[in-house]
């Protein structure tokens, strides 16, 4: 692998990594809305498949633990991010 390659992985893991963190933080204070949803979506689309798996499984954590009237995005994301892995 080229350095630039795994520079550009280690930022692109990084970027994921806070969004995740930022995620579970709004989680918690149960604002779980679409707007977060959209957000990161569209990020993992924009980077493609680079983490796409940890990120879902992660987003699966997080859904677990956010409150049940929020079941609509949870579900959303699970399939747009599922959907992005079988491209």
């Amino acid at each position: 692998m080229k350095v630039e390659e795994n520079w550009q992985r280690i930022e692109a893991t990084r970027i994921v990594n806070r969004w995740i963190r930022e995620g579970e933080a709004a989680a918690l204070k149960g604002d779980f809305g679409p707007d977060w949803l959209v957000q990161l979506g569209g990020t993992l689309i924009e980077r493609g498949k680079m983490g796409a798996e940890t990120c879902r499984m992660r987003l699966a954590h997080i859904a677990d633990d956010a409150r049940p009237e929020r079941d609509a995005e949870r579900a959303w994301l699970v399939e747009r991010i599922e959907q992005e892995l079988r491209q």
